[in-house]
């Protein structure tokens, strides 16, 4: 944001912010243009490829020289919290990633539904989209990791369908064909362009003309059948199957991940997307529903989803034609596969017209060889596959998936006292127009893989990588399990003309503490090596600057901030320095504030008030609130209906 908008947004009017906010970059002073694109492409030396001159970075250094902060602590890159606070340069801009992303849509769609006699309905129609997509990421002083490109992709799906009514015996079937091409180009061999030696020896014209160097993705297209029939069993009992081919257009994102990237200019960690395939799935479902009465339903589903080509990322050897040996590349591929399977339970209950209740539980076996591609830059946690040129990927172990939840039990209940509810009763009045609804879940933890505990990493939480150190397999540990319960009580009423509905909303209302993460070394919220190693090393860091500076520190490793008693210590920190020997008085005056904070204001700054002040400072990215989930919330309100 601007200066300005930040400042606006601090206190709006109300509490409502009407007019737009304001960025320093946007698409109006920075376009994603085709001029960008090419000088990106070409790493044009001086063109524009960042807001900021990529010539002369230094400039726009951040200086982060002493403790201003109100802990007393440098923090630099301290694996606990890691939180700067910077002093001078331009700190907002230094590395921070510029994301811009802008897509437009122009869809037609056609159907046609035809009752062409007393057995069959007919429904065929055809759907096409075009799309526009311009897209651009980049840290604003370096390449590492950049991305730029306007693509324009196509689609388009036909489908025919018949559903063949036979009384107690209903039959539909279909086809639908699918079909996309991205439309783009990109490096035919290796993500090498500006570095290619055709490119630095020839020039951009013979690399970019030759289509064994640089090459247009292909188009793709799919048949997909459908079948599903249902009839009854018994009066009050009917079946239903279905099987069925499903395909997904891939995320473009994925598609065109990094597609104008150079390697050489980026990281070999760089994830790089490929032209791509439909994702493809085969499910097959069969369900019985039971009618015990009007106010009673039991319904119960079995399925089976074969996952044949979801997208997932994979380590690629490649031949390098910069080096003349192959290097492993991180690619986005269609080599995943998976098997979800499950059993759906449902139990729908009426009391009169005042309760509805509804019980629901269901077990899923969710399974692939990988995980979801959109945070494949975590890469060192994901199944890696070395795959030589051009072959099919070998078998690989199917895992649990990031989102398998084995277990859900869920429960909704909605109570409700019409308007004339015991009309003239004292219990009549109270309760007429009053309804409370309630929700129950109780599901399965998801699955995290652990890493050793005795890592030199102590920093690792579920869902990031391990160091190359499993104790155990990939996703075979487990957070716990996820609780809620939600209420809803409403009342209506009226005031003149006017309906009013008075609510009170309360989410999670027993409080339930449910984990979303947790340290992998630990399988806990709280990790008392990473605690340690923070502590020791702000204590050295004090302890360091204060000996350097000459200050007395006792036995104990007391830091005498006192400097003889005087009334205002603060006098004294002139001859304070760093542990390089530069003048450091505000790291003086920081530290003295610390000490106010964090201890009892008697300026003698020991160690348990120092790991006080370090600890605060690491809660504020380590605490439980980064742990758990959402506490109790309650809210009350009105509704006016005119």
């Amino acid at each position: 944001m601007t200066r300005e908008s930040e400042l606006d947004t601090r206190d709006p009017f109300g509490g409502f912010m009407i007019g737009p906010i304001d960025h320093l970059f946007d698409f109006g002073n920075f376009p994603i243009n085709d001029e960008l694109i090419q000088n990106f492409r070409l790493n044009t030396a001086g063109s524009r490829r960042s807001p900021l001159d990529l010539e002369n970075r230094p400039q726009y250094a951040a200086v982060d020289a002493f403790r201003n902060n109100a802990y007393g602590l440098y923090n630099r890159g301290s694996d606990g919290g890691d939180l700067q606070f910077f002093e001078s340069g331009i700190a907002g801009l230094t590395n921070t990633r510029l994301n811009m992303y802008k897509e437009e849509r122009y869809i037609g769609k056609a159907n046609l539904d035809w009752q062409v006699d007393r057995f069959n309905r007919v429904k065929l129609g055809g759907e096409f989209t075009r799309y526009n997509i311009s897209a651009y990421s980049h840290f604003l002083d370096d390449q590492i990791f950049a991305e730029a490109y306007i693509e324009k992709p196509v689609r388009w799906n036909a489908f025919v369908e018949d559903r063949l009514d036979l009384g107690d015996v209903v039959l539909v079937g279909g086809l639908r064909y699918d079909w996309f091409h991205s439309r783009a180009s990109r490096p035919a061999t290796f993500p090498v362009i500006s570095s290619h030696p055709v490119f630095v020896e020839e020039g951009p014209d013979a690399f970019f003309s030759d289509p064994t160097l640089w090459k247009e993705d292909e188009s793709h297209d799919y048949i997909s059948p459908h079948v599903q029939v249902s009839f009854p069993v018994t009066e009050r009992t009917n079946f239903r199957l279905s099987y069925a081919h499903q395909v997904q257009v891939p995320d473009f994102a994925l598609v065109f991940n990094s597609i104008n990237t150079d390697v050489n200019l980026s990281n070999t960690n760089t994830v790089f997307g490929s032209d791509l395939d439909f994702g493809k799935t085969i499910t097959f479902e069969f369900g019985i529903r039971h009618a015990f009465s009007d106010d009673m339903v039991l319904d119960l589903a079995a399925y089976n989803k074969d996952n044949l080509s979801n997208a997932a990322g994979r380590l690629v050897s490649l031949l390098d034609p910069t080096a003349g040996s192959n290097a492993n590349i991180r690619m986005i591929t269609n080599a995943d596969f998976g098997n979800t399977r499950g059993v759906d339970v449902r139990l729908d209950r009426r009391f009169g017209n005042l309760f509805n209740g509804t019980l629901a539980y269901t077990f899923q076996d969710a399974k692939n060889t990988g995980s979801d591609p959109e945070s494949y830059i975590d890469f060192g946690s994901r199944v890696l596959n070395n795959l030589s040129g051009g072959n099919q990927p070998p078998p690989q172990a199917i895992l649990p998936t990031d989102f398998s939840r084995p277990h859900t039990l869920a429960a909704a209940a909605a109570l409700n006292f019409p308007n004339d509810w015991q009309e003239g009763s004292a219990m009549g009045s109270i309760l007429e127009n009053v309804g409370l609804f309630a929700t129950f879940r109780y599901a399965s933890g998801t699955p995290y893989t652990r890493c050793n505990p005795g890592s030199t990493d102590q920093d690792v939480l579920s869902g990031d990588n391990c160091d190359r150190d499993f104790p155990e397999g990939l996703n075979g540990s487990r957070l716990p399990a996820f609780r809620q319960v939600n209420l809803k009580l409403t009342k209506g009423f009226g005031i003149g003309g006017l309906d009013v509905t008075a609510y009170l909303d309360a989410r999670n209302v027993l409080n339930f503490r449910n984990i979303i993460q947790v340290f992998t070394q630990t399988d806990d919220i709280v990790n008392q090596a990473e605690v340690a190693a923070e502590r020791a090393g702000n204590i050295e860091d004090n302890r360091d600057e204060a000996v350097r500076s000459g200050v007395d520190i006792d036995e104990n490793g007391t830091i005498d901030l006192s400097f003889g008693g005087i009334d205002d210590p603060r006098q004294g920190c002139s001859t304070w320095v760093t542990q390089d020997g530069l003048p450091a008085a505000p790291n003086c005056v920081y530290l003295i504030r610390a000490e106010e904070r964090w201890g009892n204001g008697d300026h003698q700054f020991t160690v348990d008030e120092q790991n006080a002040a370090s600890d605060a400072l690491y809660n504020t990215i380590r605490g439980t609130q980064n742990f758990t989930g959402e506490p109790r919330r309650m809210r009350v309100g009105f509704e006016l209906n005119f």
